[in-house]
């Protein structure tokens, strides 16, 4: 009998989102930063959070969310 397990897919909003791209296309934080004109704190502060949601603190596991499509952008709520 074959099994499969589903891929958990995380949701993130745009900024986190933009962020991770940018990890992704190996930028430090504080390159990150100065492109998105913010703090490299901010970029730091804002992945721990994407971290926290996806269980786990690695740059590697992110982006390899990303190249897999198991990291979206939340689809904001209409009124």
């Amino acid at each position: 009998m074959l099994t499969t397990t589903l891929s958990p897919v995380f949701s993130v909003s745009p900024r986190q989102f933009e962020i991770a791209t940018l990890v992704a296309d190996g930028l430090t934080d504080r390159e990150i930063g100065q492109r998105l004109s913010i703090s490299h704190r901010t970029v730091s502060n804002t992945l721990a959070n994407v971290y926290e949601g996806i269980g786990k603190s690695s740059r590697a596991y992110l982006v390899q969310l990303l190249l897999t499509g198991r990291l979206q952008v939340k689809q904001a709520i209409q009124h």
